[in-house]
């Protein structure tokens, strides 16, 4: 009963952005598939032997990444990849989650506790009993 959309947010988070590395699909398939299909767009045009264009899918993928604060601002970036595309994706989440309402509707010493523990998960061996 009392886990919410803050909560499930916090928890899908990877253990090194405090969270309990319980990775949620819809979140890893947008910056996969972007990767992969920015990853292979030579090989594409070669096999197909000529400029291939990407597909519909592509771009609605490129867009909802868009739309998270300016995740990317240039198509023509040179070769991203899955990790530095997900890296970004949730150091964004992550400070999306700190400044919620979840924890800013709290009184100061409430959210300034709140803070210092999700920063101190942050810390070297802090989260190691989660990869055990």
């Amino acid at each position: 009963p009392w886990f919410g959309d803050f909560q499930f947010d916090l928890a899908t988070l990877p253990i090194k952005h405090s969270g309990l590395g319980i990775l949620n699909p819809a979140d890893i398939s947008r910056f996969s598939f972007v990767a992969s299909m920015l990853g292979t767009k030579d090989l594409q045009d070669r096999i197909l032997e000529d400029e291939y264009d990407l597909p519909l899918e592509f771009y609605r993928s490129w867009e909802s990444l868009n739309n998270i604060d300016g995740l990317l601002s240039n198509l023509e970036l040179p070769q991203i990849t899955q990790q530095s595309l997900a890296t970004k994706f949730f150091d964004i989440k992550r400070s999306h989650i700190l400044s919620s309402s979840f924890i800013t509707s709290q009184p100061e010493p409430l959210q300034q506790r709140f803070l210092a523990i999700l920063d101190s998960l942050r810390q070297p061996y802090a989260s190691a009993y989660l990869h055990a």
